[in-house]
């Protein structure tokens, strides 16, 4: 292979690469924003260059999972402890057998709290 043959050969992978780059773009978050949906869900926003969006919800223990993957992820631990006015909807009492980390699957709802974390 020539000098000339191999310029040739070299720009045209610089190109498709470029393409490819720019295609990478598509599928890319510009800008992510968290919401609140029902039942205690948590809905994410994912708002891409060209301006669609995309959205997954969430339950309250996927949204733990998650917080606690991105905490290990920069080798951090989060210690998540529930609010104690109406925007907790569940019981988080830690039985001593439970994992650090909440919410604990061992618990259930108290329906005698109405809507209250703390009891």
């Amino acid at each position: 292979m020539d000098k000339d043959q191999f310029d040739k050969e070299f720009r045209g992978k610089q190109f498709e690469h470029q393409l490819r780059t720019q295609d990478s773009f598509d599928t890319r978050a510009q800008g992510v924003a968290v919401g609140v949906g029902t039942g205690g869900s948590v809905e994410l926003m994912m708002r891409t260059a060209e301006g669609k969006f995309m959205w997954q919800n969430f339950q309250p223990v996927q949204t733990a999972e998650m917080i606690h993957l991105m905490a290990a992820a920069i080798g951090c631990t989060a210690e998540l402890k529930p609010r104690g006015d109406f925007t907790c909807w569940r019981v988080w009492d830690r039985p001593e057998t439970a994992s650090p980390h909440p919410p604990f699957p061992s618990n259930e709802p108290d329906p005698t709290q109405g809507g209250i974390g703390d009891k």
